[in-house]
């Protein structure tokens, strides 16, 4: 699993971006804009390709699912620990949400289809985040996704320590052709999958 995270702020040209990392593989988009308005991210979702938008992971104004024909939903660690999924919880539903160390990890409930474990290495967009030391003894149903500080050189080292996939922020939108570097960490993400 190849997830992008959205830049928090607006780079030049996002929603054709999105749409040409769609076309390029990405199998989702995490839509995540702390300092956006629902407007803004409305005028996003309406610029993404149609037949893209089920790739859309909403991340904040769930309420714009019903209006975009959407179902993933991303929780915070803060909205996860104040019940605020249980809304979301229905059939047909896919709910991912955020940890920071293993044991948090572990513990989830197993409504959640993925969670992501940050950072695994040292972040890109955040350089204050230094990784977490880990050791997967013990899997649950919940997928385990690395994120930070992925890149095309690191991406396969997550394999090794029995993540089931990888979600990538910095390593995209902080590099001068985000498009070709995400050509460049899928290709090496794949290659021992062939």
């Amino acid at each position: 699993m190849l997830i992008v995270i959205s830049y928090p702020e607006a780079p030049a040209n996002e929603a054709s971006r999105i749409n040409q990392l769609f076309d390029s593989g990405m199998q989702l988009f995490h839509l995540r804009k702390p300092h956006a308005t629902k407007e803004e991210v409305r005028l996003l979702l309406n610029e993404i390709n149609p037949e893209y938008r089920k790739g859309v992971v909403l991340n904040q104004f769930y309420e714009l699912s019903e209006e975009f024909g959407m179902n993933r939903f991303h929780f915070s660690t803060d909205k996860r620990n104040r019940s605020k999924h249980n809304a979301w919880n229905k059939d047909g539903n896919i709910l991912s949400t955020s940890t920071h160390e293993l044991k948090e990890y572990t513990s989830l409930e197993s409504c959640f289809d993925y969670a992501f474990l940050s950072p695994v290495f040292d972040s890109i967009s955040k350089p204050l985040y230094k990784k977490v030391q880990f050791e997967i003894k013990e899997k649950t149903n919940v997928k385990l996704i690395a994120l930070g500080g992925i890149t095309a050189t690191n991406c396969n080292e997550v394999k090794r320590l029995g993540c089931d996939g990888i979600a990538v922020l910095g390593g995209i939108w902080q590099q001068q052709h985000p498009v070709e570097s995400f050509k460049e960490i899928k290709r090496v993400w794949n290659i021992h999958d062939q």
